[in-house]
């Protein structure tokens, strides 16, 4: 048997246990399938041959339809940072209408001047770009339109603002894109991600003026929990300064990893930053802000024409209730101790997978490491990704540091393969940790809540190793 078709075999193994395991949970999909298009109304849910349903959740553990427990790493892709059923949460939620809250809480932990609410980070990255579209196009009326926007391969922000590298591969092939993806019809330029060279060679051309906005992650999520370095984000902020353009940090799901926000813990200065996911306490909840003189377009009072922003929900009592009990929560101590529990499961993991030959040893740092000079302290002891648009930069694309490694920041992480066959790899990983009754993304995305322990942590790493210990040579085979 080719050892791809082992690998296969082992994967249809699982997946026939899986769902003699559970039966409640096939049978609920069967039935949601029947309303919603996949059984579910969130792409990023559906796994094969169906996914789990859960009945309830109570701190770091989710219980599935079938009865099954599961400690859960996946924490709402970084929303649910809290865990399930936070009592301050809660108890802010039930005295929401007898008492007032700090309005001018988002604005002084994030350093912004002002913000506007909205739903989710998908509509907030939606608003900061049309923010940015209108500034300057009223600052500089005489360029042409329709102004650029610069986004970055691999990058997420939201359904409609999505770049999968098979997206840009498309593009760059010079193919008609529109049937493939939902994403906004804006004129788009996608620079390599975490690639300075070819990103100021892309730009170079264009004139002041005709590039409205730069959009980036400092950590990019959906994309693999990839760093970006940070001499990058340096040449970000001087092109967007070059050019007039707004440098627009999404830190939807970053926010969480610094007390204020990625931005401000690696010194960048962004004109506007997006937010969401946890900061509404674990409701839906999404907000935009940044320079004043930005914001003002929205403000009746100061400007001749001001861009409108309806929404039924954009002042949503029970999300804005929940968010400032969650900003209380979720203190400097406690971002703190959850990237320092994250850094630990991620150097723990790193040396297993070194020491099984499945990934490249990591460098003598940590992530936490201070250093008085302008190197990537943050990410140094493990490799920094680079995408490439051209065979022959001087920066080349990374290429990936092993079979199986993990990348991320602090409680953000990734476990992920390389290979043709690295889908099949991530299918059998997710079975295994399943068994395990661990419960993380089938991709392999993890953001850490706070009622995770130390013991879950061990766990975690524990289940790892057995997967490690019954798999590896197969990997190696394949490789």
């Amino acid at each position: 048997m080719a050892p791809s078709q082992s690998l296969q075999a082992a994967l249809s193994s699982v997946q026939e246990a899986f769902v003699k395991q559970n039966p409640q949970s096939n049978q609920a999909h069967k039935e949601a399938c029947r309303y919603f298009p996949g059984g579910n109304t969130r792409s990023v849910l559906y796994t094969t041959p169906f996914p789990l349903s859960f009945q309830s959740g109570h701190g770091s553990t989710l219980t599935s339809v079938d009865g099954d427990t599961y400690t859960d790493f996946l924490g709402e892709y970084s929303a649910g940072i809290f865990g399930h059923s936070n009592p301050q949460i809660a108890e802010a939620l039930a005295g929401v209408l007898s008492r007032g809250w700090n309005f001018g809480g988002v604005c002084e932990r994030f350093n912004i001047e002002m913000v506007r609410f909205t739903n989710s980070g998908t509509e907030a990255n939606m608003m900061a770009l049309a923010a940015a579209l209108a500034f300057s196009a009223r600052k500089h009326p005489g360029c042409p339109e329709p102004k650029s926007i610069v986004v970055f391969s691999n990058a997420y922000h939201g359904s409609t603002l999505s770049f999968p590298n098979t997206l840009v591969d498309e593009i760059r092939r010079g193919h008609d894109v529109s049937h493939l993806t939902p994403n906004l019809p804006h004129n788009f330029l996608i620079a390599p991600w975490n690639n300075p060279a070819e990103t100021t060679e892309l730009l170079a051309t264009r004139p002041r003026g005709s590039i409205a906005a730069i959009l980036v992650e400092p950590l990019q999520g959906a994309g693999g929990c990839r760093p970006a370095s940070a001499q990058f984000l340096k040449t970000l902020r001087a092109l967007a300064d070059q050019k007039s353009a707004l440098l627009i940090v999404d830190e939807v799901m970053t926010s969480r990893l610094a007390p204020g926000g990625l931005a401000q813990e690696w010194a960048l200065r962004p004109d506007l930053i997006t937010l969401g996911k946890w900061i509404g306490g674990g409701m839906s909840f999404g907000a935009f802000g940044g320079r004043r003189d930005v914001l003002q377009l929205f403000d009746p009072r100061t400007t001749k024409v001001p861009l409108g922003h309806a929404g039924t929900f954009n002042n949503n009592v029970l999300s804005m209730a929940a968010g400032c009990a969650g900003l209380d929560v979720y203190s400097a101590q406690r971002v703190a101790r959850l990237n320092e529990l994250g850094s630990t499961l991620k150097a723990r993991l790193h040396a297993l997978l070194a020491d099984a030959s499945l990934c490249e040893p990591p460098a003598n740092r940590t992530d936490n490491d201070d250093d008085d000079d302008d190197d990537d302290d943050y990410a140094q002891r493990y490799p920094l990704e680079t995408d490439s648009n051209s065979d022959s930069n001087d920066v080349p694309p990374t290429p990936p540091p092993g079979r199986m490694y993990i990348s991320g920041y602090g409680s953000v992480l990734s476990i992920r393969f390389s290979g043709p066959d690295a889908t099949t790899c991530h299918q059998l990983f997710f079975h295994h940790m399943l068994e395990e009754k661990i419960y993380l993304a089938a991709r392999g995305y993890m953001a850490l809540s706070l009622e995770l322990s130390r013991a879950d942590i061990e766990h975690f790493i524990a289940a790892v190793q057995r997967f490690v210990t019954k798999y590896a040579a197969l990997l190696l085979k394949d490789e």
